[in-house]
Formats: structure tokens, C-alpha cells, sequence
């Protein structure tokens, strides 16, 4: 993991911790298309491996969610995707990711 958030990595990871013990954690890695010629706008994000344990459960995870989602935002990300667990999908429901298929995604801020 060491490469993957080493700087200048695509990758982003946040923590939560509990009497210095990490307890959550949610990976975030940019992912840049190329420009075309219809405006599709090109500033994506895949979410990953948002996870807390049980024992910790009960708001770790929204706000390890929302804080990446926050940073996507202000790093002009314009969606956002990710492939859930049957047990998370409520969760990303909650914050606006809608169904496509066998992915999940939402769509960031204003279009340039």
C-alpha cells in the first residue's frame, strides 16, 4: 500500500481511528479520460474498499464516505464509481449513487 499512497499516486485513502487503532478505512483512486469531442466530461473517481468493523459501526462509515466525496468535490471529480456489496447499497443510495448495471455511480458538481 505504500506505493499507492505514495505522492503523486492516483490514490487516496482515509481512516478512522479508535484509541489509535484503525477501525475504518475508504480507498479513492482518480481516473482521468481522455477529452472527446461531445463534452463528456473526462474527471472520474473510483471509490473502493470502504470497510469498518462491526465493532465500530454506526456512523464510521458515513463519514469516511462523506469525506471523500467531499474531497472529489472540492478536486473538481465529475463522477464518481464503485461496485457495491449487497449489504452497502442503502448507503450509497443515501448520498446519491443510483444503479447502472452492476455499478453505482454519482455524478459530481457542475459540468465546466
Amino acid at each position: 500500500m505504500a506505493r499507492e499512497i505514495a505522492s503523486g499516486s492516483p490514490w487516496r485513502c482515509w481512516v478512522a481511528s479508535r484509541d489509535s487503532a484503525i477501525v475504518g478505512q475508504v480507498w479513492l483512486q482518480l481516473l482521468s479520460k481522455l477529452p472527446n469531442p461531445v463534452g463528456e466530461r473526462d474527471r472520474h473517481a473510483y471509490l473502493s474498499n470502504l470497510y469498518v468493523i462491526p465493532a465500530a459501526r454506526g456512523g464510521v462509515g458515513t463519514r469516511l464516505l462523506e469525506s471523500a466525496l467531499a474531497w472529489a468535490e472540492e478536486n473538481r471529480v465529475d463522477r464518481v464509481v464503485l461496485w457495491p456489496t449487497p449489504d452497502s447499497t442503502r448507503l450509497y443510495e443515501r448520498h446519491g449513487f443510483v444503479r447502472v448495471g452492476d455499478v453505482m455511480e454519482m455524478t459530481c458538481g457542475q459540468p465546466s
